[in-house]
């Protein structure tokens, strides 16, 4: 079982369908990126984007971050792509630019 909280501490189980490699454009120069991934039995809602998954045993598994367009399919960065951005942030290997508001 896996759980994704929402921001109104609601807890809707979810299946995790697939573990894979997501391909998506990337916003700030329109380039594409690949990300591991988690793809979820579950709709998205506004607000939903950055709320953990979480595995029946406390584990974080992931972030959400987006959903199929007419589809209850979601996606969530997995936890294991989280940690090695982090890790390259730590070193100073990944440049961070903001969007124009």
């Amino acid at each position: 079982e896996v759980r994704l909280v929402r921001d109104t501490i609601e807890v809707v189980p979810t299946i995790v369908d697939a573990v894979v490699d997501i391909r998506h454009r990337n916003l700030l120069d329109d380039t594409m990126m690949t990300r591991a991934g988690l793809v979820l039995d579950v709709e998205l809602v506004g607000g939903d984007s950055g709320a953990p998954v979480i595995g029946s045993d406390g584990r974080l598994l992931g972030i959400m971050y987006a959903d199929a367009k007419d589809s209850p399919t979601s996606y969530a960065i997995s936890a294991e792509e989280i940690h090695s951005l982090l890790d390259d942030f730590a070193a100073g290997d990944v440049d961070v630019e903001r969007p124009p508001c």
